[in-house]
């Protein structure tokens, strides 16, 4: 975070020594905006800061993340925090002139999202669907005390005639199972057997796998005739794998073996769409796996028994996922806060049980509409990092050739501005 802001605080005060305020501004949000993008795409510096994570609390006032994704709260962040600095720059110089205006935009640009939200309302244009969350917890990080036998049996006491969606939480088994071989393996031939009752019902659990040398972490989505596998994309550093050089650090007590990214996006299937804990942090992921399998919900395992404090965080930006993507989320956690989550952001349901094993039950409404962030992702940051490349190469040739007029008049600091 430190690293992002002095970043782009160092454009603005670079464009500030000679440009005018407003220009230099436009220069800070573009950066600010360039850089979240950038740290979305690649997980540097960190992608939890994220201005738009702020709101995730008030659901109710960021329904248009259906359109912008969180890069639109940022921008709405960004441009009310300037407009309210101009505005108070005005008014400390007694350039009373401009006030009356600046007030205006500050308010306009404050109020229009709020009001935007406040008339969106997304009714889902489907019949309820009944699903089945287990929720686990270990005290000790290193000890399993939920063995399988139990789970499939916490399971099949708790299903009914109407459980679509059955959900298990993120890689609960010590055991690891080569890709090859788990299709024929015990798990998927118990569960097709225990729980798989008719060829609505979809299964959903994380499983650590291995293809040769290479270990993945990833979701089985299991019906009545095939088992499909998601290799977690997005891995968490630290706890999956070691950052660049930090691996070789004695101070950290590493696990045995690290995971690889998968590279594929989910394909058309079963009418759901799966990521895994670490994932939900990135919006534009979730919403092109849910875009690519044409997913009625959206089933998030995690396994949070690795951190302390993130699981009510977890839970907010699980809520802004569901607006972006119109859809229900079905959130199943190893230590965590097991949910279902409405696609208006608000949630229906939710365990923190602090029992080895438990469950949660709801009856959702699954649907297919497709949204414009779904479509079209943080095109927001794209622009962004798009203009200030243009802006920035603009400067630099003016900076070298003569300069015309108008750029003098409305980007260059003249004598009555300083």
């Amino acid at each position: 975070m430190k690293m992002q802001v002095r970043v782009v605080w160092a454009v603005y005060l670079i464009y500030r020594r000679k440009y005018k305020l407003l220009f230099s501004l436009i220069t800070f949000v573009l950066s600010w905006l360039s850089v979240e993008f950038i740290s979305i795409r690649t997980g540097i510096p960190n992608p939890w800061f994220q201005l738009g994570n702020a709101l995730a609390a008030q659901p109710q006032l960021i329904q248009f993340y259906e359109y912008t994704g969180v890069l639109g709260g940022t921008i709405w962040i960004l441009l009310s925090n300037c407009l309210l600095f101009l505005f108070l720059s005005s008014l400390l110089k007694g350039k009373k002139s401009n006030l009356i205006l600046q007030l205006s935009a500050f308010l306009c640009l404050l109020l229009s999202p709020i009001l935007i939200s406040s008339q969106i309302v997304f009714i889902p244009d489907s019949y309820n669907e009944e699903v089945l969350i287990i929720n686990t917890h270990q005290s000790d990080k290193s000890i399993l005390k939920v063995s399988f036998t139990e789970l499939l049996s916490e399971s099949v006491n708790n299903i009914s005639e109407k459980t679509k969606y059955i959900i298990w939480p993120e890689s609960i088994f010590e055991s690891m199972i080569s890709i090859a071989n788990i299709e024929k393996s015990a798990i998927v031939r118990d569960v097709q057997k225990g729980l798989i009752k008719n060829d609505s019902v979809i299964f959903v659990c994380g499983l650590v796998l291995s293809d040769n040398d290479i270990i993945y972490n990833t979701a089985l989505t299991i019906n009545s005739e095939n088992v499909s596998i998601y290799k977690k994309r997005q891995i968490a550093p630290f706890s999956e794998y070691k950052p660049l050089f930090i691996g070789t650090l004695k101070m950290f007590n590493w696990s045995d073996y690290e995971i690889s990214p998968g590279h594929e996006i989910m394909r058309e299937n079963n009418r759901i769409s799966v990521n895994i804990c670490y994932e939900s942090i990135f919006g534009e992921l979730i919403a092109k796996n849910c875009y690519s399998t044409k997913g009625k919900a959206i089933a998030l395992i995690s396994n949070e028994v690795w951190t302390t404090g993130a699981s009510k965080l977890l839970l907010k930006i699980c809520s802004m996922r569901a607006i972006e993507n119109r859809k229900y989320i079905l959130r199943s956690t190893n230590s965590g806060i097991s949910s279902v989550i409405k696609p208006d952001g608000s949630i229906m349901a939710y365990s923190d049980s602090k029992k080895s094993l438990s469950h949660l039950k709801a009856e959702i409404f699954t649907n297919s509409y497709i949204t414009f962030y779904m479509r079209n992702g943080d095109y927001i940051g794209f622009l962004s990092i798009t203009v200030l490349m243009v802006l920035i190469c603009f400067t630099t040739i003016f900076s070298f050739v003569r300069t015309p007029k108008i750029y003098v008049d409305f980007f260059l600091i003249s004598q009555k501005d300083t």
